[in-house]
Parts: structure tokens; sequence; C-alpha cells
């Protein structure tokens, strides 16, 4: 199957940034969980999105002490799978 590559990279773990395997394929793993389409390319979007918005959240904003970072780098991973999930229903339609 074309989505194993995905998975296998989820798997993956390094040890200066143990958290990334959850900011990144936590949404991707939930997609996959519920039977639900995905191309390979929504979901390497999704990890780029997640471990993105979650080393934003860190550096830049600097919230990590009110709100952990996993949270928004899942919901941007899951928003990413929404607008893709969207597009290709749109288009479906026409």
């Amino acid at each position: 199957l074309q989505r194993q590559p995905v998975l296998a990279f989820c798997s993956i773990r390094n040890e200066k940034v143990p958290i990334v395997p959850r900011k990144s394929c936590s949404p991707l793993l939930m997609v996959r969980v519920f039977s639900l389409p995905l191309r390979p390319v929504v979901g390497v979007a999704m990890m780029i999105t997640g471990v993105a918005v979650a080393a934003y959240w860190n550096v830049a904003l600097q919230f990590s002490g009110s709100i952990y970072e996993v949270p928004p780098g899942m919901l941007a991973g899951l928003g990413v799978y929404l607008v893709a999930w969207l597009w290709e229903r749109s288009r479906a339609v026409v």
C-alpha cells in the first residue's frame, strides 16, 4: 500500500526531540484508525504542519508555559486533513 511509508516514518524516534512523533503522527493515526481516505501527500502535509505549528507555538509565541504545544500541532494537522477532504469533496461534486 502507498500509505505504509508514511506510517513507518511515524515510528522513528529522535532522542533529542521525543515529542515530534506525537505532534506530527497523532492526527495521521487518528485518520487511519477511522479508516478515512488519506492520500500520501496529505499525510506528509499533516505531519509537516503539525511540527511547524508546534515549533512556532513554542519558539515564536512562547505559549508552552500556559498551553502545551502538542494540542495546537495536532489540531493543525487535523485542519490540513479537513481542508484536503473538503477540497476533494468539492472536486467530486463538480
